[in-house]
């Protein structure tokens, strides 16, 4: 959630506030739905590169609180992956780039397969001379994780491919290949690789073996992943209290319904307990977004095909890879029929409500479709892909879940500056940013960051007695 707030000093020391939403999606009637935040455009400059991001060539935004990572390229043969703080965009790496451990620089970056942790450490998958391998920029230092001169557990050689790494409080889950195209998944402590479920491994729920794997997804020490099993039918499995447990696969009954589910569509998502999934059934003519607690029980619909989404455009007809759950609420990437474009949903106990979607207006232009790829989420944000019907195209990002602001106390005008009286929930991460335009939104300046605030703050800006009027927002994460 965002709090922002003007102050504007009047003659000496009065002072007036302003409360609203900046950079607002205003759906038909004029009520704000959100506040978004622009990462990137057309018109961005590439860090450390030559001219500015082709807009059509953004890969997935993938994000964690306030650090938001995405694939993108230039006009000049420009690759890389960037990220975004809060406040600034910076490389992560590039073709200019060398492979740590490795030989020469970077030659390719996945579009898809880069995450953001906890930490707000990037990791990402990329090829080098030496073949592909995952590597992590944290505090401004590139480093390896994981690559093909990693040797898989149990005598068969080292890894032909390392893939899908997500790092969640220290521990790494990834998806490996060895020289005898067999796959398996893993997990990385920076010490030991530990195997979770390989191609000798009899999954639960069935005398069938793995057979693939091309998702892993974590949360702590708690693993999310689709399988491919030896008897042909698609899976989701999960990893939790040192087990693995089937979520659901083609035996299994679709809730609400008499069918069983044709396919599970990767990947999976696992955000505290809850295993969250896409799911097909009645010859592949209905889907829907399916729940399910790590120990594999609780299976529940949250959202479906028969479901109408808001604004009078028809039933849902395609669930996107982008969703999670958080606090009781499933945030999703969905398109209606017929053939209307993608736009970005929750739904809480089954009332769907809208986040960003076609007709709505941000930043002066209608929106188009949000998110035509998958949107990604992560610590209470969510960053998306906004194509406008100029046809211009623009990653954004946006807080989701529940408020943490509890309210805004008082404000003063001391001697040393402007402060700031707020009362927070304890224990949440904060980020107070200040601006002098609020018609630009990239010029919003990061003055503090709480990671783990107290019951109370005050705040002192030094430099607010200085300028004849500043802008102020609170967000969490």
């Amino acid at each position: 959630m965002n709090l922002n707030f003007t102050r504007s000093l009047r003659r000496i020391f009065s002072a007036a506030f302003l409360f609203g939403f900046l950079s607002a999606a205003f759906p038909e009637g004029g009520a704000a739905a959100a506040s978004f935040t622009k990462i990137a455009d057309g018109s961005t400059a590439i860090p450390n590169g030559t001219g500015s991001f082709i807009a059509n060539n953004f890969g997935s935004p993938a994000a964690y609180g306030s650090t938001i990572a995405f694939a993108g390229k230039g006009s000049s043969g420009q690759s890389g992956i960037y990220v975004w703080d809060g406040t600034t965009l910076s490389r992560a790496a590039d073709l200019t780039v060398a492979v740590p451990n490795g030989t020469g620089n970077f030659t390719n970056f996945s579009f898809y397969d880069y995450s953001v942790n906890s930490s707000g450490a990037v990791l990402f998958r990329a090829q080098g001379a030496s073949g592909p391998g995952v590597y992590k920029m944290s505090g401004g230092t590139l480093s390896r994780v994981v690559d093909t001169s990693f040797a898989v557990p149990g005598g068969t050689g080292n890894f032909t491919n390392v893939y899908s790494l997500i790092d969640s409080g220290g521990l790494s889950a990834f998806g490996g290949q060895d020289r005898a195209l067999k796959y398996g998944v893993y997990t990385y402590d920076g010490v030991t690789i530990t195997t979770i479920a390989n191609t000798n491994t009899v999954l639960p729920g069935t005398s069938a073996k793995l057979n693939f794997t091309d998702y892993v997804i974590n949360n702590n020490a708690s693993l999310a992943f689709s399988a491919y099993r030896s008897d042909n039918a698609s899976a989701i499995y999960s990893y939790a209290a040192g087990a693995l447990h089937l979520i659901a696969d083609t035996n299994t009954t679709v809730p609400g319904t008499a069918f069983k589910f044709l396919s599970l569509q990767s990947p999976p998502n696992i955000n505290g307990n809850m295993v969250t999934f896409v799911g097909y059934y009645n010859s592949y003519s209905a889907a829907g977004i399916y729940g399910a607690n790590a120990d594999g029980t609780g299976l529940t619909r949250l959202v479906d095909t028969t479901m109408t989404a808001p604004g009078g455009i028809g039933q849902f007809a395609q669930f996107y890879n982008g969703f999670t759950y958080l606090d009781g609420t499933l945030y999703f990437a969905a398109r209606t029929s017929p053939g209307f474009p993608s736009g970005i949903y929750s739904v809480t106990g089954g009332t769907i409500a809208k986040v960003l979607a076609a007709g709505d207006v941000l930043d002066g232009k209608t929106v188009k479709s949000a998110s035509y790829d998958s949107p990604g989420f992560g610590g209470g944000t969510m960053a998306l892909t906004v194509t406008f019907t100029d046809n211009s195209i623009a990653l954004y990002t946006t807080a989701i879940g529940g408020s943490t602001v509890s309210s805004f106390s008082s404000q003063s005008v001391t001697a040393g500056g402007f402060q700031l009286n707020l009362s927070l929930t304890a224990g949440q991460p904060y980020r107070l940013q200040g601006t002098t335009n609020l018609a630009n939104t990239n010029a919003w300046v990061t003055l503090t960051n709480i990671t783990t605030a107290p019951a109370t703050l005050q705040y002192l800006d030094p430099l607010a007695t200085n300028l004849p009027f500043r802008f102020y927002r609170l967000s969490s994460p």
